[in-house]
């Protein structure tokens, strides 16, 4: 917005520039936690729901990274 754009552009443009880097934080942090998830044995019973949790967590983050976040700064900078 410093630059001039319009807040809702502003706001795509912001999401755009980090976009790779919140997309490979997430799926680095998926491939380390449902194969837990996915584990069998004793480690995997111990594990499962934790691993479920943390991988379902970082995607509905993901999700809100690229839809809720920039709709609601868009909407407030205006104020």
């Amino acid at each position: 917005m410093e630059g001039g754009e319009k807040p809702r552009q502003a706001a795509s443009r912001a999401t755009k520039e980090i976009a790779l880097a919140v997309m490979a934080m997430t799926f680095s942090i998926v491939a380390v936690f449902l194969p837990v998830a996915l584990a069998s044995g004793i480690a995997g019973k111990m594990f499962k729901e934790f691993g479920v949790t943390v991988t379902l967590a970082v995607l509905i983050s993901l999700f809100e990274a690229f839809t809720l976040a920039p709709m609601l700064s868009a909407y407030f900078a205006r104020y």
